[in-house]
């Protein structure tokens, strides 16, 4: 088989993903690589994520074989930008790879103890554009906890309607959710799933800033996401999504509506000054008609006083939040204007675009 290095390189990046370091079997070390007709199929999976990417290759013989996934790199990204010769000789289990006059002899591993990946679906349960999806990522995956010791906060809700797709992810502090209105699917009724968010940040660095078409297939047993290119499997979590209908307030006692350009670097001067043993910032709000004042002090560093106008409606208020939950939320939103609503100095405060009501970012107040 002969391959580019790029492509080689590609495929080899992309399967790694999948590749933990702490894996319970030597095989799932390993990258499977497969010669076919379609071109060179590289496979890798922890068991809980999974992933099939197909690139270009002229292949004489077909076969597979197992490299070990972090040498394999090591060595294919020190290879000249040329054209790569793969030779594997089964009775030694050894793989040469041939570029110019020199070459390089890998040892590998047993394929047939490289896990079974799942085949493509034949029907999608929903088709997405890439980039569209991608966003939707970007915009809730970032609020789900990193603690496993409650899994369920661990991964983002993907709820399926006939008229809507949504994503929610929280971790109890803060809450993300993202909806879209008349996606192109069938369904007749509502479907959830859990997905584990790191299944999402690896998918999001997979997908394309493009419109081709992503589709989704779900299961009781397993989520799959596949393109021309590649296919990505991930097992869902189990259990039920808390509701989060429940925690976004109802009464609005008061509302600002404020430009990004202005809240955004005004609250990252503020969170420079780290107040709490664990290393965050508190930022110290207090909304007033026609401004908004921007407070924050660390002991023996100093303190930060500012203002900016905003537009203001109902009551006034004093209320505390962690600088980064906030600052978060300021840099994932794409709109210029948002509008924060609070229905009191303890409930949660809603941020959402103002140009659009399908976003929105729930944050718990401090108590100060």
């Amino acid at each position: 088989m002969i391959c580019s290095k790029d492509n080689l390189l590609q495929g080899t990046l992309i399967a790694q993903r999948c590749v933990s370091p702490r894996a319970p079997l030597p095989i799932l070390n390993g990258i499977l690589l497969s010669a076919s007709n379609n071109g060179l199929i590289f496979q890798a999976t922890d068991l809980d994520l999974a992933i099939e990417c197909t690139l270009p290759a002229e292949v004489m013989t077909e076969g597979t074989v197992v490299v070990p996934a972090r040498h394999f790199s090591d060595i294919v990204r020190r290879l000249p930008d040329q054209n790569i010769t793969l030779d594997y000789e089964p009775a030694h289990r050894l793989l040469t790879l041939t570029y110019g006059s020199a070459q390089f002899n890998i040892h590998t591993m047993n394929a047939e103890e490289f896990p079974l990946l799942p085949t493509r679906p034949d029907t999608p349960t929903l088709e997405i554009d890439q980039i569209t999806f991608k966003d939707m990522i970007r915009q809730v995956a970032f609020a789900a906890a990193t603690d496993p010791i409650r899994p369920i906060f661990t991964g983002v809700l993907l709820e399926i309607a006939p008229d809507y797709l949504m994503l929610v992810a929280t971790d109890t502090h803060r809450l993300a959710k993202n909806k879209l209105v008349k996606p192109n699917t069938d369904f007749d009724d509502i479907s959830r799933t859990i997905i584990p968010a790191r299944a999402l940040n690896e998918l999001n660095r997979l997908l394309k800033d493009e419109q081709s078409s992503l589709s989704i297939f779900l299961s009781p047993s397993q989520i799959v996401f596949y393109t021309e290119e590649f296919l990505f499997y991930s097992k869902p979590i189990k259990g039920i999504f808390p509701d989060h209908q429940k925690v976004i307030p109802l009464k609005i006692q008061t509302k600002l509506s404020v430009a990004i350009a202005d809240l955004l670097p005004a609250i990252e001067r503020a969170s420079l000054l780290i107040s709490t043993k664990d290393g965050n910032s508190i930022v110290h709000l207090s909304i007033k008609q026609h401004c908004l004042t921007i407070n924050s002090n660390a002991v023996n560093v100093g303190s930060v006083h500012e203002e900016i106008p905003v537009n203001v409606e109902g009551q006034e208020l004093e209320i505390s939040f962690n600088a980064r939950y906030l600052l978060d939320a300021l840099k994932i939103i794409n709109a210029e204007q948002i509008s924060i609503e609070f229905a009191g100095q303890l409930s949660p405060c809603v941020i959402r675009p103002v140009s659009e009501e399908d976003y929105l970012y729930l944050l718990l107040p401090l108590r100060t």
